[in-house]
């Protein structure tokens, strides 16, 4: 016996158990780790390695010639189970993983195809013994014929790997395109698939999607900003519709609390002003639902607060108008007259209220009623809300002086040695005063000496803050200028 067999049967005998060993090892923990090719790795352990001594052994030992036609369909057999095995060992690495890291379908199909076609080219030159270049030659000639006839194949295709590469979406993400959206659910070589809210399944070739513009709901961060317009009756306030529709989305299920929801006014329509109530939610697919409960809500939230939603209609009334007025006349004698009662000016409300220049004006949050070093003369007389009262320090900045509610009054105020209005007035929330103009405030004060004493008081008082806040301030400045 030569020694180059002894050689192969001393190492058929030594290397297939420990191969055989150790690739059961390998099996045996992928198993227990869940990986899905642990099967491949099992076939080539079982079949692909029995079949590979045995051709060695029939080569070396059994007198067979290397070229002979049984080790050829030995080796051939080896070769196909051993590209199997491969291509599932390349499946489960390259795609056993957490969705995110995922290497699309596409690359598999195109990994799979290539490692078949090579293996079968070298089956048929190394082991066969076949000259190949009619062959190639052949193939470039009739794939300048497929090439024609497969364009929008080959497109879809290409087209696909470039997608792929650029990477605009990725399995589970939302996507709008070309009018219609879903959730990507599969990725291959020839199209996208979307599923759909309403559970239906839409195949978008490569060329379509590559030739339309990608929204995608998913990215570049998961929570989605869902818009709603709604309609409110003029009779409302908007900063109070805003409150009220911010507190609904507080209330809502599903809508995240950062980033914070956000209403705006959007248009005065003809028959409703029209707000625009943006929030946030986790991902587009909760869309629907969420939208659905927020609107529920919203319906049971204006019955609660009597805000009326108006629809387009032609109304006919006998006399809405005069009605109207005639609420209105009434709302305004009796904030009137509660301001009389509380400023101890003992005259006639109606005669009072017909004095020109005397208003009753709504603000709202945020808005000023006195700029601070402005000259503004008159009387701001609280009835609703909470207005501020706020002056500069030494350092140009505004403090508060205090809080005024229903029941109280402003009017400029002057130190001494100035013209300049040293406080600001600005409504913390919607709030509502009757102004009385300079004029009008001079004769009060002239005539009912209570409102004179009264007003005086209050100014000393605030005076006195307004210095006070001043002076600490500056002796502030100065301690921080030695330092």
């Amino acid at each position: 016996m030569e020694i180059q067999s002894i050689t192969i049967l001393v190492g058929v005998l030594l290397l297939f158990p420990i191969a055989v060993v150790l690739l059961g090892e390998l099996s045996l923990r992928l198993e227990l780790a869940g990986k899905k090719y642990a099967n491949s790795v099992n076939v080539i352990r079982n079949v692909l390695l029995p079949l590979m001594a045995i051709y060695l052994l029939a080569t070396n030992l059994g007198g067979y010639e290397s070229d002979s036609t049984i080790n050829k369909v030995f080796l051939t057999a080896g070769v196909i189970i051993g590209l199997g095995g491969l291509v599932g060992i390349i499946n489960g690495v390259l795609f056993d993983r957490d969705t995110d890291n995922k290497v699309p379908k596409l690359f598999l199909d195109l990994g799979r195809i290539l490692v078949i076609a090579l293996g079968i080219a070298l089956t048929l030159s190394l082991v066969w013994g076949l000259d190949l270049s009619q062959l190639i030659t052949a193939l470039g000639v009739s794939s300048i014929v497929l090439g024609l006839a497969l364009q929008d194949t080959l497109g879809n295709l290409f087209n696909g790997i470039t997608l792929i590469n650029e990477r605009p979406f990725k399995v589970g993400d939302y996507i709008e395109v070309d009018g219609h959206d879903g959730r990507v659910v599969e990725v291959n070589w020839r199209a996208v698939r979307l599923l759909t809210r309403e559970r239906d399944l839409i195949v978008l070739p490569h060329l379509k999607v590559a030739q339309s513009a990608i929204m995608n709901h998913s990215q570049p961060e998961e929570h989605w900003a869902q818009k709603v317009m709604l309609g409110f009756s003029y009779d409302h306030p908007p900063n109070f519709v805003k409150r009220i529709m911010l507190e609904t989305c507080a209330a809502t299920p599903g809508i995240l609390t950062h980033p914070p929801a956000e209403a705006k006014v959007d248009d005065f329509a003809d028959s409703a002003v029209v707000y625009e109530v943006e929030y946030y939610i986790a991902n587009y697919g909760q869309a629907e639902d969420v939208k659905n409960d927020f609107m529920t809500r919203v319906w049971y939230a204006a019955q609660r607060h009597d805000i009326s939603i108006p629809f387009p209609q032609v109304n006919y009334h006998r006399e809405p108008q005069a009605d109207k007025e005639a609420r209105r006349k009434l709302q305004r004698e009796a904030d009137l007259s509660y301001a009389v009662r509380m400023l101890n000016i003992p005259g006639d409300t109606e005669k009072i209220g017909r004095q020109d220049g005397v208003v009753i004006r709504s603000y709202g949050e945020g808005e000023p009623l006195i700029n601070y070093g402005r000259t503004q003369g008159g009387l701001f007389f609280v009835l609703s809300g909470v207005v501020q009262l706020k002056t500069k320090d030494a350092t140009d900045a505004l403090k508060l002086i205090s809080e005024l509610q229903r029941g109280d009054f402003i009017t400029q105020l002057l130190l001494p040695g100035s013209r300049k209005n040293a406080i600001a007035a600005v409504a913390l929330e919607d709030s509502r005063v009757v102004y009385f103009p300079e004029s009008v405030t001079r004769r009060l004060v002239n005539r009912y000496p209570k409102l004179a004493i009264q007003t005086e008081d209050i100014l000393a008082t605030r005076r006195k803050q307004v210095q006070k806040i001043k002076g600490e301030s500056r002796r502030s400045v100065l301690r921080n200028g030695r330092r």
